[in-house]
């Protein structure tokens, strides 16, 4: 396992697995962790868990690698574990380019299996010759199979089985399947134009007795797969006929793509809103969201990720209930619009220190420029060679002084990207923070998933020596301020939740 330049780094340390079995992902889990556990100098993120649900009418496949991409603009880690370069998409392109976009961000990716991180010494090289190999691999593909699709279309036939609900295959062509037709027009305008989503499709479909070709019930997956199927609209050369106007098509793959984003965006605010923010003060470990159960009801709590694993042999630092947080979130929230003078001034000195976008994004066009430049000398050098103006030693030589030089504007060009991602968020927090600050009459309520995702950065968890009293420090995102809190638990009383000092 090369891990050059990682064992000497403090970082903090993320994993993305994407598995099917439960068992499987158990042991991958447990592996990255123990992997992370190992280097004294690493800190564990919360890991990203990939879940696929056929019953659902978006697919949520790739809902944690997303929601991993989302943290990671916000800096939440400096390095993804995963097992290999395939696991960030089943494109090889594709997953170039998520890795790219997450170095872009100032986090390196250390693909297990490959034996292979972006902080070696060629990793830009490798990442590039793995890129041209697919990219040529893809466009060899196409090729064979445009010329394939071209001769089977002028022959008017169609490749694949045909099996296609609402078609029959008859002498290598689709014909309408008469029998089946009517339940494919019914399914776009029950999705298009009745606004029904594809659980009450399925549900339409069965409580009126309609089966798929199995004699089963229509499936989500059935659904979608009909829904965005493009030869229900027919071809330019008839060797499909139109079940459907491409109208119909089209407004109903609108309408999946907007309840896909609107679902994305829900599912990421429905996540613990404290998830990925508490540690514990004695092991430097995330706090795993869990519940309690008691006679009145169960209650959200937060635990030490050793407990959860080990029981006190692994941790013996207190639970903290999520609605202690609440409270805390709201005296925090309190403390700085009672102090809001001081709080804006804070707010305006940070803001006056951050470079604006617009001079960070006219210093990455300078450096795109300059690329571009050196690009169009080596095709100039190059022409050289060819001519045998140049000898091959001599070409050799100005093309590495010119790679050297490509690949300092190239490590400038990701500096000013990260740079202008860090300026947007962090503005952004700003202006959520001020506006939050400035509004005299704002109730936190239905705000606070929205403050705590602004305001926090990192709450640590400390036990003391009377296990009914707990101490909170809390580390602000923007302000660098940190307010402790003392919790007070007694039996027969309310429990009491105090600021004891603001550094």
């Amino acid at each position: 396992m090369n891990t050059y330049a990682l064992n000497d780094k403090s970082l903090r340390v993320t994993f993305y697995t994407r598995l099917v079995s439960d068992a499987d992902t158990k042991s991958q889990i447990a592996r990255y962790e123990e992997l992370i556990r190992r280097n004294p100098r690493w800190s564990m993120a919360e890991g990203y868990i990939e879940t696929v649900s056929e019953d659902d009418e978006t697919t949520t496949r790739h809902a944690a690698f997303h929601q991993m991409l989302a943290d990671a603009k916000r800096g939440g880690f400096d390095l993804v574990i995963t097992e290999e370069i395939s696991r960030f998409s089943r494109n090889t392109i594709e997953s170039i380019r998520h890795t790219q976009e997450l170095l872009s961000l100032g986090v390196n990716v250390f693909f297990l299996a490959d034996g292979f991180h972006t902080l070696m010494p060629d990793a830009a090289l490798r990442l590039k010759i793995m890129h041209d190999i697919a990219q040529e691999e893809t466009q060899k593909l196409s090729k064979r199979v445009k010329t394939g699709l071209k001769r089977a279309v002028e022959k008017g036939k169609i490749l694949g089985s045909g099996n296609i609900w609402g078609y029959k295959k008859e002498n290598g062509r689709l014909t309408i399947d008469e029998s089946q037709a009517p339940t494919v027009r019914l399914i776009f305008s029950l999705y298009a134009e009745k606004n029904l989503g594809m659980r009450s499709v399925c549900t339409h479909l069965k409580e009126s007795g309609i089966k798929n070709s199995r004699g089963n019930d229509f499936s989500f997956s059935t659904i979608k797969g009909i829904l965005t199927n493009p030869k229900y609209m027919g071809d330019e050369n008839n060797a499909v006929p139109p079940l459907i106007t491409p109208q119909l098509w089209q407004k109903a793959n609108e309408i999946l793509q907007e309840r896909g984003a609107k679902k994305a965006e829900t599912s990421y605010q429905n996540k613990y809103i404290y998830s990925g923010k508490i540690f514990c003060a004695q092991h430097d470990t995330p706090f795993h969201h869990a519940k309690f159960r008691y006679k009145s009801g169960d209650k959200e709590v937060w635990q030490c990720r050793n407990y959860a694993a080990k029981g006190t042999a692994g941790c013996d630092s207190p639970a903290v209930y999520t609605a202690e947080l609440d409270k805390i979130m709201h005296q925090a929230y309190s403390y700085l619009a009672e102090n809001r003078d001081e709080t804006e001034n804070n707010l305006a000195e940070i803001f006056d220190s951050i470079r604006s976008v617009a001079t960070i994004n006219e210093d990455i066009a300078a450096t795109n420029t300059a690329l571009e430049e050196i690009r169009l000398r080596k095709d100039k050098l190059l022409d050289l060679s060819i001519s045998g103006y140049i000898s091959n030693g001599e070409f050799a030589k100005r093309n590495r002084e010119m790679n050297k030089e490509a690949e300092f504007w190239e490590q400038r060009g990701n500096e000013l990207l990260n740079e202008a991602e860090k300026a947007k968020s962090l503005t952004r927090t700003m202006e959520n923070l001020h506006s939050f600050i400035s509004n005299k009459n704002a109730s936190i309520g239905e705000n606070l998933p929205a403050l705590v995702n602004i305001l926090p950065e990192r709450i640590v968890v400390q036990k003391t020596q009377d296990k009914h009293i707990l101490e909170l420090q809390v580390f602000l995102k923007v302000l660098a301020k940190r307010i402790d809190f003392t919790i007070t638990r007694k039996r027969q009383h309310p429990t009491e939740i105090n600021i004891t000092r603001v550094l």
